[in-house]
């Protein structure tokens, strides 16, 4: 029973004896509650942080130990409930606490008994060269239950995660390596050797955003016939083998294939011939979202060689994201996209304003579904992060750019019903004039529900 504590006020005592009679009312009810029931309620209580998240897991304390702090019996409930133990979050693994979040991880793995794992670690860079996964206190029981991992995400893995761990996980399902250092301490020739393949044929989700062969990632999709979302970012040519057909020499159907990213290899002349063989000989029927990064301040150059690959995008394809693209004076690179008839949602990610606005040009074209590009766009996101730095910070879109979004839309009018526009990280409407706003107003009094969305807010439009 809890007891009220000592106060001057009489009002004070009043309020927390009451508040102390809810919560010993309450206390009452839950001791009453068998174990069982007790496990219940909190694996459905429990949340499930996503893996994939762009900030996986949270900085809140763990729910389970939250729990075990209640009572005796609650923390008895929660050793003995497996599935509270089997998601690892570990956001921050440094120098400084790597034995404690170590022990952490040990009662995950023993309390979780033999349930599949969900894991997730942030390492910080200065534990690149360590010769341990994650603390000699737990390697050895991580080792053993390396067969349980189904889902793992790693941010700056050490090596032994590359060389001994991964290849262990037969029931790998989810698979994201993230580590973007490009002073990596293999040479590009050796870097195969240095990360392996995992053996489950279970495989569904895959990105990689370190550097990498081409090679290594082809045989990641040769390998895993069934996977329904992948991605590779950083991609490095490889040196062994000069020859793509070397190593694709038949069609590659990847039929359960749903998102696909890729990160264009560069050479002298546009596109690497690593990336026109992929073009030419992967397929996948089911696609519905394309994620295309062109690369840091590229055009989208000699596209034209790539608009038979194109043009084999089946109709299912619904999502198109472009990243990193710079307008490229020789031609318009949105062109090369027509056959992409069934895309609804258009995201243009880190590129540069001049191919926005190019954007925005193109899009405005043709009068019917046939001569219109992307005739069911009904959403675009525009996020002008940019990856260096510029005076002003946040690009401030000029004040033509309302008419151009006008036009855009007019072009639509009898095609779509409704159109919402997401603007991240740049002004979109700050030197809009009157005539901008007033071809906007026109618009929506002609039928088309619009919504725009700066910065997390709604655009108001009178």
């Amino acid at each position: 029973m809890i007891t009220a504590l000592n106060a001057s006020s009489p009002l004070t005592v009043r309020v927390r004896s009451e508040t102390l009679r809810i919560l010993n009312a309450t206390q009452s009810r839950t001791r009453s509650l068998p174990s069982e029931v007790l496990s219940i309620i909190f694996q459905h209580a429990c949340p499930t942080p996503d893996i994939l998240a762009e900030q996986p897991g949270t900085q809140m304390p763990p729910f389970h130990l939250v729990l075990r702090l209640v009572s005796a019996s609650w923390y008895n409930t929660v050793q003995l409930t497996p599935r509270l133990w089997t998601s690892v979050f570990l956001p921050d693994l440094c120098a400084e606490n790597v034995d404690i979040q170590a022990r952490y991880l040990k009662l995950c793995l023993e309390n979780s008994g033999s349930l599949p794992l969900t894991l997730s670690f942030r390492f910080d860079e200065e534990l690149w060269n360590i010769s341990w996964s994650v603390s000699p206190i737990v390697d050895a029981i991580l080792e053993c239950s390396a067969h349980r991992i189904q889902a793992l995400r790693l941010l700056r893995p050490p090596r032994t995660w590359l060389e001994k761990l991964i290849p262990k996980m037969c029931q790998l399902a989810t698979i994201h390596i993230d580590n973007p250092r490009r002073d990596l301490p293999w040479s590009p020739d050796k870097a195969e050797e240095r990360f392996y393949l995992p053996t489950s044929a279970k495989i569904r989700q895959i990105y990689i955003r370190c550097p990498s062969l081409v090679t290594f990632v082809l045989k990641f999709l040769l390998k895993c016939p069934n996977v329904i979302d992948f991605g590779c970012r950083f991609l490095l040519p490889p040196i062994k083998v000069q020859n793509p057909h070397n190593v694709l020499k038949s069609p590659l159907i990847l039929s359960h294939l749903s998102t696909f990213s890729w990160s264009t290899n560069r050479s002298l002349h546009g596109i690497s011939e690593w990336d026109r063989a992929l073009f030419n000989f992967i397929h996948f029927p089911a696609l519905k979202r394309f994620n295309w990064w062109v690369g840091r301040g590229l055009a989208c150059y000699h596209l034209e060689a790539d608009d038979a690959f194109l043009s084999r995008f089946p109709q299912s394809v619904t999502v198109l994201e472009l990243g990193a693209v710079a307008l490229n004076p020789m031609e318009e690179s949105l062109h090369h996209f027509f056959p992409l008839t069934g895309v609804t949602q258009l995201q243009l990610r880190h590129c540069e304003y001049d191919f926005l606005e190019e954007a925005f040009s193109v899009l405005s074209r043709g009068t019917d579904r046939n001569t219109v590009l992307f005739p069911k766009l009904t959403s675009m996101i525009i996020d002008h992060r940019v990856f260096v730095e510029v005076e002003p910070p946040w690009v401030v879109f000029q004040p033509g750019s309302g008419k151009a979004l006008a036009q855009m839309l007019r072009a639509r009018i009898g095609l779509i019903d409704e159109f919402k526009l997401i603007v991240q990280v740049a002004h979109l409407t700050r030197r809009w004039n009157e005539e901008s706003w007033q071809a906007l107003r026109e618009v929506m009094r002609d039928g088309l529900d619009l919504t725009i969305i700066e910065h997390g807010l709604p655009v108001i439009i009178i």
